[in-house]
């Protein structure tokens, strides 16, 4: 669920309905952002934790709409979409380098 709310579906907001006779760049963008950023937010309230996901799916769609909005050249899109999993993978590392439970290493 956490995939699809952060990112799937703010991803397919950005390709189907960002055009000038749907929703236009600004007001798909407003729309996909809503997903990652209210899905957070439950999230925090309900189990008092950062959801990461949520964050990277901002993030996400942040870049996107913003190359969309500033008509950026395509190349930043390939940019932006081999960033992501970068990010993750370089995350997945940090964090299997940390302890599991902090308290139980001192």
């Amino acid at each position: 669920m956490d995939l699809i709310v952060s990112i799937v579906l703010p991803s397919v907001i950005l390709m189907k309905f960002s055009g000038e006779d749907q929703l236009g760049p600004s007001g798909a963008l407003v729309l996909a952002l809503s997903f990652p950023i209210a899905w957070g937010l439950y999230d925090l309230f309900k189990n008092g934790v950062k959801n990461y996901v949520a964050i990277l799916g901002v993030v996400s769609v942040l870049l996107t709409g913003s190359i969309g909005l500033l008509k950026l050249d395509a190349q930043w899109l390939a940019v932006k979409e081999a960033a992501i999993p970068l990010c993750i993978g370089i995350g997945v590392l940090v964090a299997n380098r940390l302890p599991a439970d902090p308290q139980t290493d001192l």
